[in-house]
């Protein structure tokens, strides 16, 4: 995780993760806490989500993961039945990213800290 945080670094990429979970934490969502641990260890940054900063999005159903490059593109992970990774869509929009950038800002401002969050999982 460092060589990768390392590389993104090199590149003038920033990697920040905004994990969106609920309440209680699952046993995948415990995995996921640990991992997100390791990374944040490893240096990258994890915020946390909890469900009621951001209901008024979830209107429709849960928000689904992405990944947003700032200027660039959104991409739309896709998941097998079992969970892995299985590829994902690209989104050539400028205005998208852009937009999404700034919204996603304001929810990692409103987001815990990931060493705030987890003090009550351990």
């Amino acid at each position: 995780m460092e060589a990768r945080r390392a590389l993104h670094q090199e590149m003038g990429t920033t990697v920040r993760t905004l994990w969106a979970t609920s309440f209680p934490l699952t046993s995948y969502q415990r995995f996921q806490l640990h991992v997100h641990r390791l990374r944040a260890a490893s240096g990258f940054s994890t915020r946390v989500l909890v469900p009621q900063h951001r209901r008024y999005l979830e209107c429709a159903g849960p928000l689904s993961e992405l990944v947003v490059y700032e200027g660039h593109a959104v991409y739309l992970p896709h998941f097998t039945p079992q969970g892995h990774p299985n590829g994902a869509t690209r989104v050539n929009d400028l205005g998208l990213a852009d937009a999404l950038t700034e919204q996603l800002d304001a929810l990692d401002t409103a987001a815990l800290a990931l060493d705030v969050f987890a003090r009550p999982h351990r």
